[in-house]
């Protein structure tokens, strides 16, 4: 939770999503996905941030999990853009914040890194990255509206990266479709007076036959896919059934937003 002016936002995962607990599920998920494409995703967004900022950054992570995506663009901005960075990781996961000091370690004070429990109120950061944390944010809208007031220069932008309700990730009747997606951010940052741009990405998921003999992995996915603990043996045969192509693809969106 976040206490901003007297204002209180939140940032709730699902009760069983914690990191403690599916930590197996997104693991065997992430196993499935393509690697290459994944690389290419954090490769533009580390190029959107760079391309809008000078050399030495201070970037926001919200939702920032292990600290594993924060890890990967810092890498990227120094070793193909020259680029140096301080961060600041939000998660309000406990187990999360206790693993970003090994994944997202502070290297120097031209590399420091900041492990918060809550969203911090100072107008300081070139960049706030959402990697596919917005699906877990109360009040999206005055999140960014926030963003943009307290946490941004003038001259800095808010990256996302997000889901459009067209997905493949979605199923066919939609029961894990949440808000926050693409199409969401899109319309709250243009309410929010920002000119928004959006690149779509190639995102793609391959359940390939060894994979869905494997009962244990099978309902690990179920699990992601869905959002919670205690699927039964219909929610992994019918989200296996949605991914029963060769390869799906989640058609990522990363979404830059800036006054300029």
């Amino acid at each position: 939770m976040v206490a901003v002016r007297g204002e209180a936002y939140h940032m709730n995962r699902p009760a069983s999503f914690v990191w403690k607990e599916i930590g197996l599920a997104y693991q065997a998920f992430s196993t499935l996905c393509d690697d290459a494409d994944w690389a290419d995703i954090i490769s533009s967004v580390a190029f959107r941030i760079a391309e809008n900022g000078p050399a030495n950054l201070r970037i926001l992570d919200v939702g920032a999990g292990l600290g594993a995506t924060s890890h990967s663009v810092r890498r990227r901005l120094y070793g193909i853009h020259n680029v140096l960075s301080d961060w600041d990781l939000y998660d309000p996961d406990t187990t999360a914040r206790n693993f970003q000091p090994m994944l997202m370690p502070s290297l120097g004070s031209s590399l420091n890194v900041n492990y918060l429990a809550a969203m911090p109120t100072e107008r300081v950061f070139d960049s706030v990255l959402f990697c596919h944390s917005t699906y877990y944010i109360d009040e999206l809208r005055e999140v960014f509206s926030h963003c943009i007031d307290h946490l941004l220069f003038d001259t800095g932008v808010i990256v996302a990266v997000a889901l459009p309700k067209h997905s493949g990730f979605f199923l066919a009747d939609q029961r894990n479709l949440s808000s926050g997606v693409a199409e969401d951010l899109t319309t709250f940052l243009r309410e929010l007076g920002l000119r928004v741009k959006t690149y779509s990405m190639q995102s793609r998921f391959r359940w390939r036959a060894r994979a869905k003999e494997n009962p244990i992995l099978g309902r690990h996915i179920t699990e992601f896919v869905l959002g919670r603990q205690g699927v039964t043996a219909v929610d992994v045969c019918s989200v296996m059934q949605h991914f029963s192509g060769l390869e799906t693809d989640f058609s990522d969106q990363i979404i830059v937003a800036g006054r300029k």
